[in-house]
């Protein structure tokens, strides 16, 4: 069910009702609750995609405080979870946690953390090429709005095959 709901809100994405969404997710997590110690691995990546989903709402209001809270509360499950799984097609994990990461710069017009992260961020040969395209569109956008065009002369931006 609370698969399902995380779904739902995509809904409130498209219609930019990030408040309803935000609503929607908070009680997504309040259902499975907040002790992530005892939560099963599936469990686990469901609650962390209902923070980086929430994250990437609070972000577009415009609330950055309210985003790094989701994104920290998203990487504390992924530790947990020790690395990237598939639950429910969620493909939740670090690798995750980082591509939202920027998402969230890119949204909140944090030049800094964009140049940052895509400095640091190296994206495992692993990761979904659906969401590997997600973090290259944000790297894309997030440096050009800054006028950091020497960005794609640079290494390769993924390790691995």
């Amino acid at each position: 069910m609370a698969r399902t709901q995380w779904e739902r809100s995509t809904l409130f994405l498209q219609a930019a009702t990030y408040g309803r969404g935000r609503k929607l997710l908070d009680r997504v997590r309040h259902d499975l609750g907040e002790d992530i110690a005892h939560m099963d691995p599936a469990t686990l990546s469901v609650h962390g995609a209902s923070h980086l989903r929430a994250a990437i709402f609070a972000a577009r209001a415009s609330d950055a405080s309210a985003a790094q809270e989701h994104l920290d509360a998203a990487a504390d499950a992924a530790r947990l979870l020790g690395e990237d799984a598939n639950h429910y097609g969620l493909e939740f994990g670090p690798d995750n946690v980082a591509i939202h990461r920027l998402g969230v710069a890119v949204e909140t017009n944090d030049a800094p953390e964009v140049i940052r992260l895509t400095r640091t961020t190296r994206l495992p040969s692993t990761v979904a090429p659906v969401r590997a395209g997600y973090w290259y569109i944000d790297a894309a956008k997030g440096l050009l709005d800054h006028g950091q065009c020497e960005f794609w002369t640079r290494a390769p931006l993924r390790t691995g095959g």
